[in-house]
């Protein structure tokens, strides 16, 4: 039976750019991340900078301290992946 400790990743690598720090820091913390948009780009954006998620227009947003990003996924969809990240607040 393989344990977490015996799983490895190897990435060779010419230089270990801002994206490449990135996926590594996602690979050694156990991050989980929620693929967003900014102007057609798809991003990868680790959910603990997320500050929240809302719903206009039938699009979905998400938030960070600096940015505002769209994605794909709908509220319930991220509620349902994301369970235990993400707090469901109703419309008053």
């Amino acid at each position: 039976m393989t344990s977490i400790e015996d799983e490895k990743a190897f990435l060779n690598v010419v230089e270990v750019s801002n994206v490449i720090q990135d996926a590594i820091d996602i690979l050694e913390n156990n991050c989980r991340t929620i693929t967003v948009y900014n102007e057609g780009k798809a991003l990868i954006l680790r959910t603990d900078k997320v500050y929240y998620v809302e719903s206009v227009d039938k699009k979905s947003y998400v938030y960070t301290k600096a940015d505002c990003f769209e994605t794909k996924l709908r509220l319930y969809e991220i509620e349902e992946t994301y369970d235990s990240s993400f707090l469901g607040v109703p419309k008053q």
